[in-house]
């Protein structure tokens, strides 16, 4: 589909081209020039994976493609693990850098707390853009590594995941660089994970669990299924449950008190989701109150805990912000059709393993 403007979600205010936010702080979103119209047979035409959505998805002159997508939905039962873990570089993150870097036309700066580095970096290196990373001091040592290997640049800064992304907007600003992160385009890249859970269950589940680090995945999935019932595809909605590390928890905190969003340090070992200051909070709030859902919190040892359970009795390991659905399953009551987005690969973090 055509761009036609970026809107605000909460002035309303329209930009003609990508900001990281609008001048009044809130993020924003895409709108196009024409609504998606599309049949299930019209899309199953097309080889499944990413870009078989093509048209719910930003018109491109070059796809940057890895053969994104088309990941399992493991089932047991009316529990379903959707395997984020098997995307071309282990997260749900190249959803959203496919669509990112197919769009950017000059070298590429981006803040990470490792996944989307890593994804950003592999995408660049096969458009042959120019890549430089900003990374918290503290991201785990196997994302580090894949980031390097792909070639990118890579500035560690002190302090936490808030703190690069002051940088990389930095630089961006200095060097007229593309801002590649949790913005309006990688939101309409990622909600594929919800075209392809309908599309491989044929029928839409009840809810659907997401961890919660930036609310840019939760809030991206809303936009999914929001898509496709509008387009006729399906007729109800899922209940959305976001989970986030009690250690950063600033969404989940202004569920609870209705008293907005207010940054938080964070401290955790789910480093994935580890945003003190998550820049799609407001979308992620208004995705879980629509829906209907509800968002909770988990320890880091329940964390711990949750990862071997799910390893043990289900053969699916993941990092630690990827084992969240799984450990807040336990807090959710009736026998729905329940699906897991397990967002990360178990060997993006062997730390607490």
């Amino acid at each position: 589909m055509k761009i036609h403007a970026f809107q605000c979600v909460a002035c309303q205010q329209q930009h003609p081209t990508q900001l990281h936010q609008c001048t009044c702080g809130a993020p924003l979103r895409v709108l196009y020039t024409s609504k998606p119209r599309a049949t299930w047979q019209q899309i199953r035409k097309h080889q499944a994976g990413h870009w078989r959505y093509a048209p719910f998805l930003p018109d491109v002159a070059r796809r940057i493609s890895l053969d994104e997508g088309h990941t399992p939905l493991v089932t047991d039962g009316r529990l379903h693990f959707k395997l984020e873990g098997c995307n071309p570089t282990g997260s749900f993150k190249d959803r959203g850098t496919t669509v990112e870097i197919s769009l950017a036309n000059r070298p590429v700066v981006c803040a990470t707390t490792g996944n989307m580095g890593a994804s950003v970096a592999a995408y660049c290196a096969q458009a042959k853009l120019p890549c430089t990373i900003v990374l918290p001091r503290n991201t785990p040592l196997q994302k580090k590594k894949q980031i390097s290997i792909y070639g990118a640049r890579v500035h560690t800064v002190p302090g936490h995941y808030t703190h690069a992304v002051e940088q990389a907007r930095h630089i961006a600003e200095r060097t007229q660089a593309y801002l590649a992160g949790d913005y309006a385009l990688r939101r309409e890249g990622e909600k594929t994970v919800a075209y392809e859970i309908l599309d491989q269950l044929d029928y839409t589940p009840d809810r659907i669990i997401c961890p919660m680090g930036n609310g840019t995945l939760v809030s991206a999935v809303w936009q999914g299924l929001l898509d496709f019932k509008r387009a006729g595809l399906i007729r109800q909605l899922s209940q959305l449950i976001g989970v986030q590390a009690s250690g950063c928890a600033p969404i989940a905190t202004a569920y609870r008190t209705g008293k907005g969003l207010r940054a938080v340090h964070p401290h955790t070992i789910a480093s994935a989701v580890a945003c003190g200051d998550p820049l799609d909070g407001l979308l992620a709030l208004r995705a879980i109150k629509e829906s209907c859902g509800a968002i909770f919190t988990i320890s880091d040892a329940d964390i711990i805990r949750a990862r071997h359970a799910m390893a043990r009795e289900y053969g699916i390991d993941a990092e630690p912000a990827g084992v969240l659905p799984y450990a807040a399953l336990q807090r959710l009551k009736g026998n729905k059709q329940t699906v897991l987005v397990i967002t990360g690969n178990g060997m993006k973090d062997l730390k607490h393993v």
